[in-house]
């Protein structure tokens, strides 16, 4: 606000105003008010106003940003923060509230002291910062941290309060209607990875609470809205499961937190610095060689949740080994001896110059574990033995492995025997692929499944047809889709095929790894997907628009899709700026025919610029028998200096591998 209007405090200065869509101008004119300032910066201002007609009240003035979400999240911290009718305390000592003394020129000032439990506070002895203590100290709760509460009559259900209204606010009624259900699907995994992860970190979501975060996203994938409220034709449990059992991948909020909170435990177990770590471990994990967790009735809200959920941690914790000096040779996380006539007791005493001793482990061990332990690596620098997590790569608890273990009391037997990896995979827009997944769980809104789920009415085909309206009829069977088939570039006569339905044909070709017939799984099976897709589409433009049973409708309609998911994946190659997942640079190879490594190498490079898109395409090629062979094409930003960008250019192509060894480059700039 131009510092506060150039400091004259107020002609002209905007408002923080939540509800307004540029924020508000307010109006304050200086002479018909008096202004006492108590603390201000270039940031924020704290004032007692009072008015021509000897109101008073205290003004607290932020810079607030433009855009309308974010003045809302500072309105609502603004207001967390809040004490009373007081100004917005966020410090007391940083606001100057509580002035403590010096103890000497270029040091801070002496505010408190805190010994065991006491608290001694040093501040100036005035009725103004007398008050200010005494608001202190009143203060029952610390309220929010980050966000989040930490304290306070039932912080559990105020969080999960918190997470509930933030779906909410993302999750919006107008979004279900104006996106694709593929776009909503987007949508909820983008709002899911942007869940405060803090809160859950120490927040047990109850079922309740959890059911009600998975309503309302299974509400919006659905598309249920103001319009009205649409019937869910798939379980929600197998929505989220991974996709390689046949779900979307959408994680659970539940088996979220629980994952979340086993990683606060492993923390705890694993970590030997960490503070919390330190006092955790000391106070509630039993020394080795036992190693259990103890939980107490009367011991801390935190422990009893994190114990809940401690079979995620202490059934995959395993040593790896050191020097062996803290690993009892009982301990729970150790493998277990077979034989128990011996005096050894640490697994230090099976070493042998930091190599095993073979000897030593068969007086402890059978033959099988004797195998296993001397794959065991030791360390030759005695590091110290550390425990770790056995079911990630890395040896470390990581949220996306220990999602899956949180859901396996979930019944996740895939609902087909399908390589569901493949079908996503396919070069098909995301948007046919979701069309294809649901009508593999028999989740189109078909009049036989509306009729299964207790809709009143005729479950009859509606191409004329009076057999009842299911997958297989619609795809395969009806006559409607034998003329669709065979007249389609396949030539099919669905007559022909020996598996029960289209689905079943199609999921037959999915699992068929026979390399010979690699270029019909890649034409046959997307091919297939749309023309399903299309006749679908037909069915709802008879259904709901009063369609024509046309049966070039649907054909047309599978080669345009056809023809623009063809393009869309050629894009790549024809133009650099698509090539998002590329390499920087690629080699082509060379025709056949063409010796390009030859003893003596002509090289041309060209440059094009894209001012629209603001960069450079730098071209190394040759010139041979009047055909040109590119052999590198980096694309840089358009500022880049050209002859820097074609000695960068020529760098890279000499590093890569099969660049020929030159006997002479000669380089020719040829304009654009």
């Amino acid at each position: 606000m131009k510092y506060w209007n150039k400091a004259g405090y107020f002609d002209y200065s905007f408002i923080v105003d939540p509800e307004g869509s540029k924020g508000g101008i307010g109006l304050w004119c200086k002479a018909n008010i008096q202004i006492d300032i108590l603390s201000a910066s270039k940031h924020w201002i704290h004032a007692h106003v009072t008015l021509s007609n000897q109101q008073q009240f205290l003004f607290t003035g932020v810079y607030g940003p433009s855009v309308l979400t974010d003045r809302n999240i500072l309105w609502d911290f603004l207001n967390s923060i809040r004490l009373g009718n007081s100004p917005w305390i966020v410090l007391a000592e940083q606001l100057k509230h509580i002035q403590g003394p010096k103890l000497g020129r270029q040091v801070l000032p002496l505010n408190h002291l805190m010994y065991a439990d006491d608290l001694l506070i040093f501040f100036k002895a005035n009725q103004e910062t007398c008050a200010n203590v005494d608001l202190l100290l009143r203060t029952d709760s610390l309220g929010k941290y980050l966000g989040a509460f930490i304290d306070g009559p039932n912080p559990d259900r105020q969080n999960a309060e918190l997470i509930i209204d933030h779906l909410q606010q993302k999750l919006s009624g107008w979004k279900a209607s104006m996106l694709s259900q593929a776009a909503r699907l987007t949508l909820i995994q983008a709002v899911l990875s942007a869940i405060p992860l803090y809160t859950l970190h120490f927040t047990s979501l109850t079922d309740k609470y959890a059911k009600k975060c998975n309503s309302l996203m299974k509400n919006f994938f659905w598309g249920n809205g103001d319009a009205g409220k649409k019937i869910p034709l798939i379980a929600w449990n197998k929505i989220c499961r991974p996709k390689a059992e046949g779900g979307l991948g959408l994680r659970s909020i539940q088996g979220l937190n629980h994952a979340i909170l086993g990683k606060q435990l492993c923390r705890i177990m694993t970590s030997n610095h960490g503070l919390m770590g330190t006092i955790m471990g000391a106070k509630y994990v039993d020394p080795y060689p036992n190693g259990n967790l103890t939980c107490r009735p009367y011991d801390s809200p935190l422990w009893k949740k994190l114990f809940k959920y401690k079979h995620l941690v202490t059934d995959h914790l395993k040593w790896r080994v050191g020097d062996g000096s803290s690993i009892h040779l009982y301990d729970r996380y150790w493998v277990p001896p077979d034989y128990h006539t011996h005096p050894f007791t640490q697994v230090s005493q099976l070493m042998s110059g930091g190599f095993w001793d073979s000897a030593k482990l068969k007086r402890v061990y059978n033959p099988r574990k004797i195998q296993l332990i001397s794959q065991m690596n030791t360390s030759f620098t005695n590091q110290k033995d550390i425990l770790v997590w056995g079911k990630s790569s890395s040896r470390k608890y990581e949220l996306k492995d220990a999602y899956p273990i949180s859901m396996t009391s979930q019944n996740n037997r895939p609902f087909r025997n399908c390589e569901w990896q493949a079908i996503w995979k396919l070069n098909l827009p995301y948007k046919v692929i979701l069309f294809w997944w649901k009508t593999m769980h028999n989740g189109l809104p078909l009049h036989h499944n509306l009729k299964r789920r207790g809709f009143n009415i005729e479950d009859t085909c509606l191409f004329g047809c009076e057999e009842s309206e299911t997958e297989s009829h619609v795809f395969k069977d009806c006559p409607f889709a034998k003329l669709v088939w065979f007249e389609s570039k396949l030539m099919i006569r669905t007559e022909s095929i020996n598996q029960n339905s289209i689905i079943d044909w199609i999921t037959h070709w999915v699992q068929n790894k026979d390399p010979r017939h690699s270029n019909i799984r890649n034409y046959l099976i997307p091919e297939a997907i749309v023309i399903c897709l299309s006749i679908y589409t037909q069915h709802n433009q008879v259904l709901f628009q009063e369609g024509n049973r046309d049966h070039k409708e649907v054909l047309h309609r599978v080669s345009h899709i056809m023809n623009n998911t063809k393009h869309v994946f050629q894009l790549a190659t024809m133009d650099p700026f698509f090539a998002l997942d590329r390499s920087y640079y690629h080699l082509i190879t060379s025709p056949s025919g063409n010796n390009t490594h030859s003893s003596d190498v002509t090289i041309y490079c060209s440059c094009k610029k894209d001012v629209l898109r603001q960069t450079k395409s730098v071209i190394l090629f040759t010139n041979n028998n009047s055909y040109i062979y590119p052999l590198v094409m980096p694309v840089v930003h358009l500022k880049n200096n050209i002859l820097s960008s074609v000695a960068q250019c020529l760098r890279r192509w000499l590093l890569m591998p099969h660049a020929p060894q030159l006997k002479a480059v000669f380089a020719s700039l040829i304009a654009p």
